[in-house]
Parts: C-alpha cells; sequence; structure tokens
C-alpha cells in the first residue's frame, strides 16, 4: 500500500496494486513538489542570495532523487526516454518552470495508465489483439468490439509497430465476462481493411500485459490534456481533468529574470527537448591595488 499523501498531491485514478505503479505515484508526487519548490525559487528576489541558495539546493535535492529512483532497470532517465520520448536534464541540474510543468502532466498520465491497466489485468479484463491492420487506429478497434455487441470498451491503446511484424493493441473492457465472451467470439475472426486486404485477428484476455505504447501516445500538451479526450491514432489517455484543470488555472510565479538552471531551447525533430546552458557575460576585471611602503613608493 502506498501512503495517501498530503492535501493536494497527486492520486491516482485507481488504487496502485503493483511495485512499479506505486514508484509512479511516488514520482509523481515528486515532480509536483518540485515543481512547487520552483515557483518558490523564481519568486525569491534576485538580491536574496542567502534565500536563494536554500531553495535551489531544495530543488537539486529533490531533482536528484526523481532521477536516481531505482526499479527501472538502467536508470529512471532512459525508462522514461524509452517510454514516453521524453529527454530529462542529468541529475546534477534541474529543468526550468515550463518544462517542468510538461514533465508533471506526462508524469502523471503514464502512472494513470500504469495503475489502470495494472487493475484490469489483475481483473483479467484486458483482451490483447494481435493482426490488426495497419491502418486501424483506437476509433477504428472500438468501433470494432462495439459492432460486435460485445459490451463497453473503457479503453485502448495500439502497441508500437514492429518492422515484419503485424500489429497489436490491448482493449480494456468494464467487466470481465464482457472480454472474456468478446475474446470467444472475436479470436479467429478475419476483418478487411480499406484495400480489402485480409486479416486475422487472434484475441485473448490477457493477466499481464507490457508497456509497448508508441512514446507520442503520452505527449500532452495544454490542449490535448485540458480537454481529457481520447485521441484517434494511439492510445486513451488518463490524465485527471481535476489536475489538469488545476494546472491550469494557477497563475503563473515566476518572474521574468535570469535562471542558472538549464533551460528549453526548443524541441528537436524527434520531439525530444533540446537543453541549452544559459548564456553569461564576462565580468570586467577589477583595477588592480597598489600599494605603498614606508618611503612612499608605490608598487
Amino acid at each position: 500500500m502506498i501512503e495517501s499523501g498530503r492535501e493536494g498531491d497527486f492520486h491516482p485514478t485507481h488504487e496502485a496494486t503493483t511495485e512499479v505503479s506505486r514508484k509512479l505515484v511516488k514520482q509523481a508526487r515528486r515532480i509536483e513538489n518540485f515543481r512547487r519548490a520552483r515557483d518558490y525559487l523564481d519568486d525569491t528576489a534576485a538580491d536574496d542570495a542567502e534565500k536563494t541558495f536554500q531553495r535551489r539546493k531544495i530543488c537539486s535535492d529533490l531533482w536528484r532523487s526523481f532521477c536516481k529512483i531505482g526499479g527501472f532497470g538502467e536508470s529512471f532517465v532512459s525508462w522514461f526516454k524509452e517510454k514516453t520520448g521524453m529527454r530529462l536534464p542529468s541529475a546534477m541540474s534541474f529543468p526550468d518552470a515550463a518544462f517542468t510543468v510538461e514533465l508533471e502532466l506526462r508524469m502523471k498520465a503514464i502512472t494513470n495508465l500504469f495503475v489502470h491497466y495494472d487493475i484490469a489485468a489483475a481483473e483479467e479484463r484486458i483482451i490483447r489483439v494481435n493482426g490488426i491492420p495497419p491502418e486501424w487506429t483506437v476509433f477504428d478497434l472500438r468501433t470494432f468490439f462495439e459492432e460486435q455487441g460485445e459490451g463497453h470498451v473503457e479503453s485502448a491503446n495500439l502497441c508500437r509497430q514492429k518492422l515484419g511484424h503485424s500489429c497489436s493493441a490491448y482493449a480494456i473492457f468494464q467487466y470481465r465476462e464482457e472480454a472474456l465472451l468478446a475474446a470467444r467470439i472475436t479470436d479467429r475472426l478475419e476483418v478487411r481493411d480499406s484495400r480489402g486486404q485480409c486479416f486475422e485477428l487472434i484475441c485473448e484476455v490477457s493477466t499481464s500485459w507490457v508497456f509497448d505504447f508508441p512514446p507520442a501516445d503520452l505527449q500532452v500538451s495544454d490542449t490535448s490534456a485540458a480537454a481529457a479526450t481520447p485521441n484517434d491514432t494511439g492510445s486513451d489517455l488518463g490524465v485527471p481533468q481535476s489536475s489538469v484543470s488545476q494546472q491550469q488555472q494557477q497563475p503563473s510565479r515566476s518572474r521574468a529574470r535570469p535562471s542558472c538552471a538549464p533551460h528549453v531551447a526548443g524541441m528537436a525533430s524527434d520531439s525530444e527537448p533540446v537543453f541549452m546552458a544559459p548564456t553569461s557575460k564576462a565580468l570586467p576585471r577589477p583595477a588592480k591595488r597598489k600599494f605603498t611602503d614606508a618611503d612612499g613608493h608605490s608598487s
């Protein structure tokens, strides 16, 4: 069991039941705390060196603990980049306010997805569908099961398409009986795409699942997160509407002043943030001090 957290902390849409999902809940709350500390740092007066140092140390410690958490293979930074396509700065430096907000939304999205799938797998409500036409979207998958009349699909995700392999997907049903019946009726069923090519579906109820979704499925923008509606290309995102609306309603507390942390300069072609070191101006060297001895000679 994971701690309930303080008032205002992130709470997933379902209870975390596995070790990975519990760690992700902790990470989502940790990035929330980092974002608050980052806001306090930006609100600190530029001439208050002592308070700036203290708050910068708090941010550094929080970010280091976020990046150094165990249980995610080689490192959490590598795991998060593979799953979401989002490149994080190193543990020795922390991101700016804008990047932190984007990271917080995406962290909550992946946490809710993991928690939701873990619960559905334990309750045997997940169907793994192999052999679907490459042109199918989440909408097509939902429509297919609805036309078969086999229950309500809560959410669905398309898996990454691998070269030389057929496409696959997961579909979560509302009830276990619906999933069992749908798998029995649709297994080995032949479907055709828009060009008339025939595909044989392999459908089975799964008690486990593998996070094999395209990183683009978890790329949350302000517009898509606020809408919180299923997209037509990859997945149904599990971003709680309440957390998104609270995040957007909070006024920006950042002041327009230079920061020593890396900042996001733009997005690369593969949708990864490009971190650039802040520019600094060379200060003029102070004038050389002159010393006078007892005889009045200067040096």
